[in-house]
C-alpha cells in the first residue's frame, strides 16, 4: 500500500504558517505489511469511538473524563458536580451500553 507522504518540512510548514504547502506530486513511501490482527484492532477501536459518542451527554463525559483523561472516580465527581455513587452509576451504564452495542456490531 503506498501513501502520500507529508513529510517533517510541510508539517513544519503548516504549523508556522497555518497553509499547507503547495505540491504538486507528494513523495510515496511504502507502508509496512500491517497484519489483520492489527487491522482488526483499529477497526474496534474506531467503532468503540463512534459508540462513544451516541452515549448519552453525562455518559460520554465521565467515559471521556475516566479513561482518555484517566480521572479517579472522585476526580470526575468534583469536576461534573455529582457525588461519587452518581459517577460510578454513569459509568456502569456507559460501558454496559458499549459492551451490548460493541458485541451487536461484531456479531
Amino acid at each position: 500500500m503506498v501513501v502520500p507522504n507529508r513529510g517533517q518540512s510541510d508539517l513544519r510548514s503548516l504549523a508556522a504558517t497555518g497553509r499547507e504547502p503547495i505540491d504538486d506530486e507528494p513523495e510515496q513511501i511504502e507502508l509496512a505489511h500491517v497484519s489483520p490482527v492489527e487491522i482488526e484492532e483499529v477497526e474496534r477501536r474506531a467503532t468503540l469511538f463512534r459508540l462513544v459518542e451516541t452515549l448519552p451527554a453525562e455518559q460520554r463525559r465521565v467515559v471521556v473524563l475516566r479513561f482518555v483523561e484517566q480521572k479517579s472516580i472522585k476526580q470526575v465527581a468534583q469536576e461534573i458536580r455529582k457525588t461519587e455513587g452518581a459517577v460510578k452509576q454513569l459509568q456502569f451504564r456507559a460501558l454496559t451500553a458499549l459492551r451490548t452495542r460493541m458485541e451487536g456490531a461484531h456479531a
